[in-house]
């Protein structure tokens, strides 16, 4: 008899703004380690600096020919940049878990 085994359960995918969110962090730390300003690294990289204000932001989608543009303009592979904000992703949700209680702690407060 074969044994059984656990179903594998797939993590849901996070909410497209969380996504947005996270590249946008990436791409802004990806750019201050440059030292470029925003200006600078849309020049650089060929995009509207009012379109990389928006991506950095969180508030604006990326084409795969943008998120190239920005990467190698940065000085990284597209991969790379993803692997920079999956883990930006991972440490805001980090973040909001282990964050103390917004409570007061002094004598006789609530």
């Amino acid at each position: 008899m074969a044994a059984k085994t656990a179903p594998q359960t797939v993590p849901a995918p996070a909410p497209a703004d969380e996504v947005r969110r996270a590249f946008g962090v990436a791409v802004a730390v990806a750019r201050k380690r440059r030292k470029y300003s925003q200006r600078e690294f849309a020049s650089v990289a060929g995009v509207d600096r009012g379109r990389l204000s928006r991506i950095e932001a969180g508030r604006g989608d990326a084409t795969i020919e943008i998120q190239y543009r920005l990467a190698r303009a940065a000085g990284l592979t597209v991969a790379q940049l993803w692997a920079r904000a999956a883990f930006e992703e991972g440490e805001a949700r980090r973040v909001a878990v282990e964050a103390p209680p917004l409570e007061s702690t002094e004598e006789g407060s609530p």
